[in-house]
């Protein structure tokens, strides 16, 4: 009812519902929220938890409290709204005996109220009763009703006579002033009561959370000496006894993990959920003294191995593209390597003051959530950034960095990303049409000083214009709870319009009332109309500094990170890793004699081709030949299973660019090719949506290159190379806006 600046509560309601449960109770010992929740449209403003017994049975609920991020509507709606109702008031400056132009001015507030009420009808509750901003929008559009009735009253009073010119101007200008002050009396009432309404509604919602109290026996219904006791006993044996996180014990890290990185790819930045898309693969290395000796992984020693249990911390969604795999590097000193792939949608928490000149860090946060890893420590390897994840449509990469810190007392390290945002399409497309609209206004000032309908004309059209475009552009723009650069220029162009309006107004009222001083009243408004465009120019000066000083801070950051380099953790341990070159996610030098694997690609489709989400559709089948040796000897055109114990290894291929993939892999396995010198052959149907950088400076004659990257992402392949056989490019692929130009391929070992 309070919208938008109401507040709701979550609820997560558990119970004993079982009749052996029912001599049990619930005992609220905390309740805590992660601060790295974010919601896209709502901050979290605590949480509490109480339990009771209403119907003889256990139940406890775990509540959070949010409140809604109002300042966007603030800015973006009700501004508006009141900005729109205020210059219904200006029709006063219109002759009384022009009743045609009275009329069209207050008809342009009421289309413009109605139209901008349906354009913003998709991101209001859908509810049965009204809201706050829904009674508020009533009495906006009640109050220029009112003024158009009363506008005829005084018509038919002229026309019939009944009362002389002055009287009637005497009239219109009380019931102008009357319903002025009436509307901000009601606007600031209803307000207050908002505000008021809401401190209410949170101390009715903290009455309702469970006071802390030192005795026992006062939470426990019916509670006796037994109940008391085993209640101090599983206390005593909590992890955490209390919100804020304190532990009973703290461990010491005693081991070290070391974790390295390889970002294969980023997309899908969404700014307006806080949201991207990354592809990476996680290596750890670590020291087990069930591993000394060992030489390799069998099905017994694996499970005696200490594996640490990794989760990505700030991962909505995530899947694993290749299952992890675990292997000893070095049997002498117990080393093992754990490495897995994932594909996950990440959160990150965005700083949009400086939208849309802004920069973010898009991080990857890996956790050991186990209590039994509560002793071992996070230490930074290595962190590689593909080429392909540093071409993003709207952002530019600029830089990497490391963070470990301690999430409830479990060490968490931290990949992150340095983008910024590129900003020329909102200064040009944006930010410089709405400077053009605004800048309009000053054309009032060549108009005649009692010209008000004339003034009203441009006046009306000018505004009407920023305001579609406005709501045209609000779907790119993101919903936060604070200002934004791009919102405080936008309400300097309102406080633009206002005030011209306004200064406009004044100098019609000073001639209507005192004709003398026609010439004195144009000259205080040109010379008013000269200071105010002084500041505007102003203005955008100060706009401009703080663009460009927001960006030199940023170079300088990035730039102060580089020079310290990766930082680790400070604990030292008694035996350090050795980490062989083989396992080093990125090399920089290449063997000569790579044992080639042939590839011929036949592309069947190409469709989808989006723009707007950077990806294209692409059916295709791959044919790959390769040498083993263990497979020389068996029968041209046999047929190995792909999990033949002791025989020839299967090649796993990936796409590098790919959004979503899905293969089907032609019969049980690869085929023998040629038995005599061992070489198999594999032939495989992909159906992906793959990822591209678009280029639209030459739009709409631009040329885009659609790729589809392969590469091997197995260790043990590490000595092959792939070589291109034939790319065919049949005339399906041709799409409906799009004309096929040529084909090429390279390759390239990284």
């Amino acid at each position: 009812r309070l919208f938008p600046f109401d507040t709701q509560t979550l609820t997560l309601v558990l119970g004993l519902r079982a009749r052996r449960d029912r001599d049990r109770v619930f005992h609220s010992q905390f309740c805590n929220h992660d601060k790295n929740i974010q919601l896209d449209e709502w901050n979290v403003r605590r949480c509490f938890a109480k339990a009771d017994r209403p119907d003889g049975r256990a139940k406890i609920e775990f509540c959070i409290v949010i409140g809604r991020a109002y300042w966007y509507y603030v800015v973006n709606v009700l501004v508006t709204v009141l900005l729109i109702t205020f210059l219904c008031f200006l029709g006063r400056l219109v002759d009384t005996r022009v009743l045609y132009d009275r009329l069209r001015y207050n008809v342009s507030i009421l289309m413009a109220q109605v139209t901008f009420r349906l354009s913003i009808e998709s991101k209001l509750p859908k509810v049965s009763y009204a809201t706050f901003f829904d009674t508020y929008v009533f009495v906006c559009q009640i109050t220029v009703l009112v003024i158009v009735a009363c506008n005829t009253a005084m018509e038919v009073l002229w026309v019939l006579g009944v009362a002389d010119a002055n009287l009637v101007e005497t009239i219109d200008s009380g019931v102008y002033a009357f319903l002025l002050c009436s509307w901000v009396i009601v606007t600031a009432a209803g307000f207050c009561s908002v505000g008021v309404q809401r401190k209410q509604a949170d101390l009715k919602k903290e009455g309702t959370e469970i006071p802390k109290v030192e005795t026992l026996s006062e939470e426990v219904p019916d509670s006796s000496s037994d109940i008391c006791a085993q209640l101090r006993d599983i206390q005593e044996n909590l992890f955490f006894r209390g919100a804020n996180r304190q532990i009973s014990c703290t461990p010491q890290a005693t081991r070290q993990v070391t974790i390295c990185a390889q970002i294969w790819l980023l997309h899908d930045v969404d700014p307006i959920c806080g949201t991207f898309e990354c592809k990476v693969t996680i290596s750890l290395m670590w020291l087990d003294p069930n591993a000394v000796g060992l030489d390799s992984l069998a099905d017994g020693a694996l499970k005696r191995l200490d594996e640490p249990e990794i989760a990505i911390h700030n991962a909505v969604e995530c899947t694993t593209e290749d299952p992890p795999k675990m292997e000893i590097t070095c049997s002498k000193q117990g080393q093992v390597t754990w490495q897995c792939r994932y594909h996950a949608r990440l959160q990150l928490q965005l700083d949009l003051r400086r939208f849309p000149f802004d920069s973010q860090r898009l991080p990857v946060r890996v956790t050991m959530p186990k209590e039994e890893d509560r002793d071992r420590t996070f230490v930074f390897g290595e962190c590689s950034l593909e080429p392909s994840a540093k071409h993003l449509d709207e952002w530019t990469v600029v830089g990497q960095g490391t963070e470990i810190d301690y999430v409830d007392q479990a060490h968490r390290a931290a990949f992150e990303i340095h983008v910024s945002r590129r900003s020329s399409f909102y200064l040009v497309s944006v930010w410089a049409v709405l400077l053009g609209i605004s800048s309009l206004v000053f054309k009032l000032f060549v108009t005649e000083v009692g010209a008000a309908a004339d003034q009203g004309k441009i006046f009306m059209p000018l505004f009407m214009t920023l305001m579609m475009f406005k709501l045209l552009t609000s779907s790119r723009l993101p919903k936060v709870a604070y200002s934004t650069l791009f919102d405080y220029y936008v309400l300097a162009c309102q406080a633009l319009f206002f005030s011209v309006a306004v200064l406009c107004g004044a100098a019609k009222i000073a001639t209507d009332y005192v004709l003398e001083f026609e010439d004195t009243a144009l000259m205080v408004r040109t010379w008013c109309a000269l200071g105010l465009a002084a500041f505007w120019v102003f203005l955008h000066m100060v706009f401009a500094a703080k663009i460009f000083s927001g960006r030199r801070r940023r170079v300088g950051d990035n730039q102060h990170q580089s020079s310290v380099g990766i930082s680790s953790s400070t604990y030292k341990p008694e035996r350090t890793l050795t980490i062989d070159a083989g396992h080093v996610l990125q090399t920089s030098s290449l063997e000569n004699n790579l044992s080639p694997v042939l590839i011929q690609v036949e592309i069947q489709r190409i469709h989808t081709v989006d723009s707007v989400s950077g990806t294209f559709q692409c059916e295709f089948a791959l044919t790959l030949w390769w040498s083993d040796p263990i497979a020389m000897g068996y029968l041209t055109g046999t047929i190995i299973p792909q999990n033949q114990p002791n025989g020839p290894r299967n090649i796993p291929l990936m796409l590098m660019n790919a959004a979503s993939v899905s293969m089907e892999i032609l019969g049980d396995g690869p085929t023998v090719h040629c038995g005599a010198k061992g070489v198999l052959c594999r032939r495989t149907n992909v159906k992906a949506k793959l990822q591209l950088r678009f280029e639209f400076l030459n739009f709409p004659f631009d040329e885009q290159l659609l790729a589809v990257i392969l590469f091997l992402p197995a260790k043990e392949d590490s000595h092959r190379r792939l070589v291109f056989h034939s790319c065919s490019t049949p005339l399906a692929m041709h799409t409906s806006e799009w004309s096929f130009l040529g084909d090429f391929h390279s390759c390239s070992t990284p």
